[in-house]
């Protein structure tokens, strides 16, 4: 599978080889062990480059969703009064920002799949002609679905503080700032 794994077998076979002689060794044909890992460092390096990317990627989207979020709790403060002052509970005010933030996280999850999906096989054709590895970058159903219910729980959980801000909110202090 790897280079490593290679390696492994090849000092089997060599132990293997130390005590027969004639017919009885296993020959082993290595041509391409540099290749391999060359192939294994390139791979490892882009894998980090990746991770490291999609951390400050995912950093910034939580920071932006969470200034979003509040900033929606801070111009609706005049609805958040009037929904108070007619008998919603905390806990409405809270739903009412919940069900935003699923719907934010849906939307979201599923333009990135689909950005994603697209630009697969331009990925996929570079990877192919600069390492010879094919369809190096594969994602399948359940995987896909296993990133939308990620981004939507994290969105859910992004948007819980700002819910929670906005359903503690006064009712007669968000009605003063009606323009």
């Amino acid at each position: 599978t790897d280079g490593e794994a290679r390696q492994d077998i090849v000092n089997y076979l060599e132990a293997y080889n130390n005590d027969k002689e004639g017919d009885q060794r296993i020959f082993l044909e290595q041509s391409n062990i540099s290749e391999t890992w060359i192939v294994d460092g390139t791979l490892s390096s882009i894998k980090t480059v990746l991770v490291l990317i999609a951390s400050i990627a995912l950093f910034i989207s939580i920071s932006l969703l969470a200034i979003l979020t509040y900033l929606s709790v801070i111009q609706r403060t005049a609805e958040i009064g009037i929904l108070r002052s007619i008998g919603a509970r905390r806990k409405d005010i809270v739903r009412v920002f919940n069900a935003e933030a699923f719907i934010t996280g849906l939307f979201s999850g599923i333009f990135g799949l689909i950005l994603t999906y697209s630009l697969l096989p331009v990925f996929n054709s570079i990877f192919e002609a600069a390492l010879r590895v094919n369809q190096l970058i594969v994602i399948d159903a359940f995987l896909a679905l296993v990133l939308l219910l990620g981004n939507i729980v994290l969105t859910l959980l992004i948007g819980l503080i700002p819910s929670l801000v906005a359903s503690y909110k006064d009712p007669i202090d968000a009605l003063k700032s009606l323009p």
